[in-house]
């Protein structure tokens, strides 16, 4: 099953993963709300105008989660004007220009903070030549992410960092737009955004372009020119940083209908039981799977959940980069995973025979 499939799993049993984010925690102390550290320029909104409206105003509401780096996370459009003419996209696009102050708590920054945007496309100025086509060509598609068969690894990034800058600001945020080749590389790359520029950052990430591959066929149907936003966090390998905040995680593979009817515990059904959930903590390889995971809480206890929660986990596979721009591996993660009973049909009384 692919990412995002994974809400419900069809057949005697259904399963949901809930973002990690959302895990009960206790009110915050001390917290701050996040506030703005950069917005797109004027270029970038000429970049990304929206193909279908030249000429014509747009606004979009986009509403995101603050990561606890301070980039956005989890983007999706609310609200756009006028619909169909591609404001939402466009706003969607500029995303990774965006950094913010993050929430915090008791004075130590966290992620989770939700925001919403308001992006307006004012026309009046002409499109800077090399921007954008100036007949935009309807087989081109922008993503934001893609599903990655292969991603730079967090050794990699740490040696990708600039020699010069070790010791100065602790992270780096650059976002790269390129080609997809029909071989599933990266190709004819260049750099949408810098923070802080000038400290060579935008060339060590383009010198890692090599270690992407994008799995399958990525570009959707029609589409003959696939480009691609990927962006990258670089931190200081010198100051300690954390494992990969993993805020939203995006599942390439989830269980199939096949294994649905095996999760739900048999000794929770024969309690009348139609429900459960377990939480789990696990690491994060490379590749995206989920190991050494163990059950950090189950409801009800005692009747399976754990067990069920774990034997999910082990065929699991999420996207091994982050949409913040971070390789997975080495990070860990809390996992709530539920588990509900399917309901099985009514059964039809058949008519009489005549």
């Amino acid at each position: 099953m692919r990412a995002g499939a994974m809400a419900v799993i069809a057949g005697v049993a259904s399963l949901t993963a809930a973002r990690a984010a959302e895990s009960p925690i206790s009110p915050p102390a001390v917290a701050t709300a996040p506030d703005w550290l950069r917005k797109p320029s004027a270029e970038d909104l000429q970049r990304y105008w929206p193909a279908d409206s030249r000429g014509v105003d747009g606004r979009a509401v986009i509403s995101c989660i603050v990561t606890s780096r301070g980039s956005l996370d989890d983007c999706k459009v609310t609200s756009e004007v006028p619909t169909g003419h591609g404001s939402g996209g466009a706003a969607l696009l500029l995303a990774p220009s965006f950094l913010m102050r993050p929430m915090t708590r008791d004075g130590v920054a966290v992620g989770g903070a939700q925001v919403n945007i308001p992006i307006n496309f004012k026309s009046g100025g002409p499109i800077p030549a090399g921007l954008y086509p100036a007949n935009p060509n309807p087989t081109m598609q922008v993503a934001l992410t893609l599903a990655w068969a292969q991603t730079p690894t967090a050794a990699d990034m740490s040696a990708a960092f600039p020699r010069q800058s070790v010791g100065g600001v602790a992270s780096w945020h650059v976002v790269l737009l390129c080609g997809v080749s029909g071989k599933g590389t990266l190709e004819n790359c260049h750099s949408t955004s810098e923070h802080p520029s000038g400290h060579g950052f935008a060339k060590a990430a383009l010198g890692l372009v090599k270690d992407f591959r994008v799995t399958g066929d990525a570009a959707p149907k029609g589409v003959r020119d696939l480009r691609v936003q990927v962006p990258f966090d670089f931190r200081d390998p010198n100051q300690g940083a954390p494992p990969a905040e993993i805020v939203a995680p995006e599942w390439l593979v989830a269980p199939d209908s096949k294994m649905a009817g095996k999760l739900f515990p048999p000794e929770a059904a024969k309690a009348g039981f139609k429900t459960g959930i377990a939480t789990l903590a696990c690491a994060v390889t490379h590749e995206g799977r989920l190991v050494d995971c163990t059950v950090a809480g189950e409801s009800p206890a005692g009747l399976g959940f754990g067990r069920s929660a774990l034997a999910v986990a082990a065929v699991m596979v999420m996207n091994p980069w982050t949409a913040q721009g971070l390789p997975v591996d080495g990070a860990r993660l809390r996992l709530p995973i539920r588990l509900n009973l399917a309901q099985e049909p009514p059964a039809t009384s058949r008519p009489p025979s005549p």
